[in-house]
């Protein structure tokens, strides 16, 4: 869904105009992959898991941002975008170990 959701040409993204509201959205789209991420049960243990999210996280924040930028007409990759993504994979991580990895 957030590969979907950043390769849809610009444009054709109704926003409401509240300023700073997609960074909103990107720290929440990033928290969901998270917080499913890792209370999927598979066959990794909590610690993998958790090391498995941040990479694939990170590289999913700087990969759309590059692929908006480069490929997706309407788009542009924003660094900003990228940071508030890889701000909701911290907090979903802070949030997953503060409930004790539940």
């Amino acid at each position: 869904m957030i590969v979907i959701l950043c390769v849809i040409p610009g444009d054709e993204i109704p926003l409401p105009p509240v300023i700073g509201i997609d960074k909103i959205g990107h720290v929440g789209m990033f928290m969901v992959l998270g917080w499913l991420w890792l209370r999927t049960p598979g066959g990794f243990s909590l610690p993998d898991a958790r090391i498995s999210f941040v990479v694939t996280g990170v590289v999913l924040a700087i990969g759309t941002e590059l692929a908006q930028h480069y490929v997706v007409p309407g788009r542009y990759g924003d660094l900003y975008d990228a940071i508030a993504d890889i701000a909701g994979v911290g907090l979903v991580l802070a949030i997953h170990h503060h409930l004790g990895g539940i």
